[in-house]
């Protein structure tokens, strides 16, 4: 799905991959488009880093774009890997902005 960077230069954080990459797609009039993808916080530093996406990430947005206009398509392949690592709530943007499904909603 993509990866995470921690851009504190202060920081000893290499990165993370991340298999969870919130977003939100928004229509606007004359059918125009809006894509927000949430940031991940670092674990060791708590700055707000940028994800890097990968074509899977892309091909899933458009996937869901043509979905909603009516065009029948197949469903992306998702990976069938358990991600094991458990989500922490406390450093994803899209739970804070209740927009994430792994997200607790009640904290």
């Amino acid at each position: 799905m993509g990866r995470f960077e921690c851009h504190n230069a202060e920081c000893s954080s290499s990165g993370w991959a991340s298999k969870m990459i919130p977003i939100t797609i928004q229509m606007y009039p004359s059918r125009r488009y809006n894509a927000i993808v949430y940031h991940q916080r670092c674990q060791k530093c708590e700055s707000l880093s940028r994800p890097i996406l990968d074509d899977s990430y892309g091909e899933r947005v458009a996937y869901w774009l043509k979905k909603w206009s009516g065009v029948r398509v197949q469903a992306p392949q998702h990976s069938q890997r358990k991600n094991d690592k458990p989500h922490r709530s406390n450093l994803c943007e899209g739970c804070k902005a209740g927009h994430c499904k792994n997200g607790d909603w009640n904290d």
